[in-house]
Formats: structure tokens, C-alpha cells, sequence
């Protein structure tokens, strides 16, 4: 999948749905800033996402670690176009395609 030309790099839960496409936008050691386009799976935990971009919005941070909590839980990893797949956390997909994640090292 590209986006805008650019080589996108695939998410993908331990159970192995295909949440979408992550295009790389900026990189700090493992924090990784980028655009997410949904995939054929993003629906079935697209609610945990939305759940969590809300209590963003209404900065109700009390329960946001307890949101990302079950967002981890699905063991995602990201796959680049050649193969090379890398653990991730703390995976923040918003509903105007900004996204985010840190590597886990």
C-alpha cells in the first residue's frame, strides 16, 4: 500500500488482522509520527481508538493509561514494505489519520 507515493508500512495485530496502512512521517528514536489509512480489519477495534481519542479530547487522562492498556493488548506490529516487522506500543490511530507509536525496545 502507498500513500501519496510514499511506502506505507503495514499494522497488524498478533491475531493477525490488518489494522491499515502507517506512513512514516517523523522519527525520534522510538517515537514514530505519521498518517494511518484504515484496512480491511481496522473495524473491529476501531471503538478502543475512538474510545481513547476521546478521552484525549476531553482530557479525562485518568483513564487514557487504562484505554491504551487494552489497545496493547493486541500485540501490534508494524511491517515495513520489504518484510522487516517491529513490535509497537502505545499505538494512537485518530479519526483525521494523524497517528502515532513507540517502538519496543
Amino acid at each position: 500500500m502507498t500513500a501519496t507515493g510514499t511506502a506505507a508500512d503495514t499494522l497488524r495485530t498478533a491475531s493477525g488482522l490488518c489494522l491499515g496502512w502507517f506512513v512514516t512521517e517523523d522519527r525520534d528514536g522510538e517515537y514514530t509520527r505519521g498518517t494511518f489509512t484504515p484496512g480491511p480489519d481496522f473495524a473491529a477495534v476501531e471503538p478502543m481508538f475512538r474510545h481513547f481519542e476521546e478521552l484525549v479530547n476531553d482530557q479525562v487522562l485518568s483513564l487514557t493509561d487504562r484505554a491504551m492498556a487494552e489497545i496493547d493488548r493486541l500485540g501490534i506490529t508494524a511491517i515495513s514494505p520489504a518484510g522487516r516487522a517491529v513490535e509497537v506500543h502505545d499505538v494512537q490511530l485518530y479519526s483525521d489519520g494523524v497517528a502515532s507509536y513507540r517502538l519496543k525496545v
